[in-house]
């Protein structure tokens, strides 16, 4: 949390939140499937350890933009539903993930992952170009 609270002082100072978000997502992402090139356990783990660490980061800042662009009356609520969504998400990826492990190498599965996870960077900016036009 400080790193992040670091960064997003600086970040608004900048005025490069939107940017911020999509690309450590992105670069989360591209992190992540490269994780699955790693020949040793041990750089798995530092690769995957910094890739979760710049998307907790990113996280948080996103999660300071949501609450300050909500009104009083409705934060915990939306919060609460974004959240509850968020897990939902999260375990039926899980169960899926589990299941292709069948028909799939842990390998193949983590760069798929990667990709995925990167794309998210890729729809936050087009969402964003949409937004401003």
């Amino acid at each position: 949390m400080l790193i992040a609270h670091r960064t997003s002082v600086y970040i608004d100072r900048k005025k490069i939140n939107h940017g911020f978000i999509g690309w450590t997502l992105i670069i989360h992402g591209v992190l992540f499937a490269i994780g699955a090139f790693m020949p040793t356990l041990w750089l798995f783990c530092v690769v995957i350890f910094i890739s979760r660490a710049i998307v907790g980061v990113e996280y948080a800042v996103q999660e300071t933009m949501f609450q300050r662009s909500l009104p009083d009356y409705i934060r915990g609520r939306m919060s609460t539903i974004e959240r509850g969504a968020e897990l939902t998400v999260f375990g039926l990826v899980s169960y899926a993930a589990g299941g292709l492990m069948f028909y799939m190498t842990p390998q193949t599965l983590t760069i798929i992952s990667g990709i995925l996870s990167g794309l998210a960077g890729v729809v936050w900016f087009v969402r964003e170009r949409r937004v401003e036009e």
